[in-house]
């Protein structure tokens, strides 16, 4: 099952070594995977500044990793996303056990987003969370819906999707 689902991920078909080990982790907030791990964004022109030419692609939250390396101050991964390899900062993303990886990622409860934008509600300890068309959401049971709102002390509102995002 673990080389299946490895298979899709472009560089392991190109083959890594054995001596690389590989971590597991999931994306727990919208972040930027780069090409060279610089905090700031580097732009080509002084009209740009904000256009950052090292920025590869965007993740949202839930999207799977896989980890590779850690940069030498430990701030920075070196990770793979399906079709893309860079580098991401390390608060944006945790690092989980194989079979938690697995399990949410094989979770049947999922929904497709099919608008340009949504945005969740902000919560006061969580904050706001952003996703783009084609995001894959895992849905949380009724069990993990229940703790959360007894948490938070709110009720459920009607017509909403209970989405559950690593922390």
């Amino acid at each position: 099952m673990l080389k299946e689902f490895l298979s899709y991920f472009q560089d392991f078909k190109k083959g890594i070594l054995a001596n690389i080990l590989i971590s597991f982790g999931l994306i727990n907030d919208r972040s930027a995977l780069k090409a060279l791990p610089f905090k700031y964004p580097l732009g080509i022109t002084p009209n740009y500044p904000f256009h950052d030419i090292t920025r590869l692609t965007t993740l949202s939250p839930g999207e799977p990793i896989l980890i590779y390396r850690r940069s030498f101050k430990l701030n920075w991964y070196f990770v793979q996303k399906s079709f893309y390899s860079g580098w991401i900062n390390t608060k944006d993303l945790i690092e989980v056990s194989k079979k938690t990886f697995f399990d949410y990622n094989k979770s049947a409860r999922t929904l497709i987003l099919m608008e340009s934008k949504v945005c969740t509600e902000e919560l006061p300890t969580i904050g706001k969370f952003h996703f783009q068309m084609g995001d894959k959401l895992v849905l949380a049971n009724e069990v993990e819906t229940n703790r959360f709102y007894f948490k938070m002390n709110t009720l459920f509102p009607e017509g909403c999707y209970p989405v559950k995002i690593p922390l």
